[in-house]
C-alpha cells in the first residue's frame, strides 16, 4: 500500500539514536564528532555506511553550580541522539528561540550521551550503591545511604556514620 510505504521511506530517513563511535574530541571535552555505527538501509535493500557527524554537543549532567565531564577519547562509544527541530539559535544564546529552520529528527541538532555498553561490572559490595570507577573496578569511589568508599587497589577509605576507616 502507498501510505505504509511512504510513511515508513519518511521515517527511514528520521534521525532518532543511535550507537556511535568518537572521531574527534574538541579541548575543552564539551564537543565531538561521532561516526553512527549502524549502517542506512537504502530503498533498494543496500546498505551503506553513515557519514561522520561533526562537532555536536556532549551531554555533561549538571546544576547547582556542579557538573559531571568525562574524558571522552576518539575511539570512545556512546549514543547519538537528535533533536525534534533545530537548535542551533538556541546552542548560541542558551535561552528560549525559534529553530532557525524547518529541519526536524536531524543529527545536525544532536547530542552524544557516553556509554561504554559493556566491559564491566560493580561488586557485590556495591550492588545498592552510587559507583563511579575505572573498567576494571581497581579504582573507584561509592556511595551509599551508610557509607562513602573510596578504593584504589587494596588500599581504602571507608567513611560511616561516625567512623572513618583506612587500609593500606
Amino acid at each position: 500500500d502507498l501510505a505504509k510505504a511512504l510513511s515508513s521511506s519518511v521515517r527511514r530517513d528520521l534521525d532518532g539514536m543511535l550507537p556511535c563511535i568518537v572521531t574527534k574530541v574538541s579541548g575543552d571535552r564539551q564537543r565531538v564528532s561521532v561516526l553512527p555505527i549502524v549502517k542506512r538501509k537504502l530503498d533498494g535493500g543496500e546498505y551503506v555506511s553513515r557519514a561522520e557527524v561533526p562537532n555536536i554537543t556532549v551531554v555533561s549532567i549538571g546544576a547547582g553550580g556542579l557538573v559531571m565531564s568525562w574524558p571522552i577519547s576518539v575511539g570512545d562509544k556512546g549514543w547519538i541522539e537528535a533533536s525534534d527541530r533545530d537548535i542551533s539559535l538556541f546552542l548560541q544564546s542558551q535561552i528560549e528561540s525559534d529553530p532557525n529552520t524547518g529541519r526536524n529528527h536531524s543529527f545536525s541538532d544532536s547530542r552524544f550521551i557516553p556509554d561504554v555498553f559493556t566491559g564491566f561490572s560493580v561488586a557485590a559490595e556495591d550492588s545498592g550503591a552510587v559507583v563511579i570507577q575505572s573498567l576494571d573496578g581497581s579504582v573507584k569511589l561509592s556511595i551509599d545511604g551508610s557509607r562513602v568508599k573510596i578504593q584504589n587497589g587494596n588500599t581504602s577509605l571507608v567513611v560511616n556514620d561516625g567512623t572513618v576507616t583506612g587500609i593500606a
